[in-house]
């Protein structure tokens, strides 16, 4: 029997699209993964918890610049209430997400990017490492 990694991921909740990054719960490096369509993200996920052991998912929360919430906001909540109750063995949290996706798409550009949706898996793992480095000491 394959014994399963031990992942935290990070989410980049979108209305079509959503960036996956996971890192090993041992070494806390980000990688991005991969952008799967939102109407997909739950066969997608399924089958990535049967070769990955997932304990949290840090879920981009987006607030306004001003640090308001949004109807953006309001929709990424009602997805991880939906989520949640799906998973019960995952704890979802939030994480500011604020610029992540602008940074991603500068990171995008300046390497070149031929994958049109890889600033999504980028800002996840933004995402993600902001969350890892605000919380090493429990992660």
């Amino acid at each position: 029997m394959i014994k399963k990694t031990k992942k935290i991921i990070g989410l980049d909740v979108g209305d079509q699209w959503i960036g996956v990054a996971h890192a090993s719960e041992l070494i806390g490096i980000v990688f991005p993964y991969q952008t799967w369509q939102a109407y997909e993200f739950f066969k997608k996920f399924t089958a990535y918890l049967k070769e990955h052991e997932v304990k949290t998912a840090v879920i981009g929360f987006p607030l306004t610049l001003k640090g308001n919430e949004s109807q953006q906001t309001e929709k990424v909540k009602n997805w991880v209430t939906v989520m949640s109750a799906q998973f019960l063995e995952i704890t979802f949290v939030f994480q500011d997400e604020r610029l992540s996706s602008k940074f991603a798409t500068n990171i995008s550009i300046q390497n070149n990017s031929k994958n049109k949706h890889s600033n999504h898996e980028l800002a996840a793992a933004l995402i993600l490492d902001n969350f890892i480095k605000k919380n090493s000491h429990e992660v």
